[in-house]
């Protein structure tokens, strides 16, 4: 990572901060980089990412700014009020994180097997129409009436076949596009959190 591209980041990450406090910070991590220019690669590897000095930076900031004349008291109660509270909301949040990770895996297997259901579907109506034009060809010698409706049982078989085919194809195509977008919108929430 080059210079600028950290002092980029740092930037987008700092945004969360007052203008004079972003433009301080700045402006210390380019000074102390330009004093490294020598060795720009290892001053930015001793720093750490940018997502780790903006943490730091912006606990500094958080810990600076807490007001002197709040009474330690109410602060003491309502940390305590949410610790209290963060323990109570273990058991439900653990579970129905669980469970709505276990909805989505149910719904992930449940497509799945609609595809695997239709595609077999599709294949075995293709096959059982080949097979019917193959008997209707042979039952042409033996039995007109019986050649014609096989003909007309295979072609109705091959269609439904198609039919299956495509709506497996539709099918995998927006299940695959919707995991697409679901993990795309997890990593997209994990990269802003970092």
């Amino acid at each position: 990572m080059t210079r600028n591209e950290f002092l980029f980041t740092l930037e987008r990450r700092l945004r969360v901060l007052p203008e004079n406090e972003r433009r301080d910070a700045l402006d210390y991590y380019e000074g102390y980089l330009a004093d490294a220019e020598d060795d720009e690669a290892s001053a930015i590897e001793r720093l750490g990412s940018p997502g780790e000095v903006a943490a730091k930076i912006v606990a500094e900031y958080a810990l600076d700014e807490t007001p002197e004349a709040e009474a330690p008291a109410k602060h003491g109660i309502s940390m305590a009020w949410a610790v209290v509270l963060s323990v109570f909301a273990l058991p439900i949040g653990l579970p129905l994180a669980l469970a709505v990770g276990a909805v989505a895996f149910a719904l992930l297997a449940a497509v799945f097997s609609l595809l695997v259901a239709f595609g077999a579907t599709a294949f075995a109506l293709a096959a059982g129409g080949v097979f019917g034009l193959v008997f209707g060809i042979v039952a042409m010698f033996y039995d007109m009436p019986l050649a014609l409706m096989a003909f007309g049982t295979a072609l109705f078989s091959l269609g439904v076949g198609v039919l299956f085919a495509k709506l497996t194809a539709v099918l995998a195509e927006s299940g695959f596009r919707a995991v697409t977008r679901f993990a795309g919108r997890f990593i997209a929430r994990r990269d802003k959190n970092e």
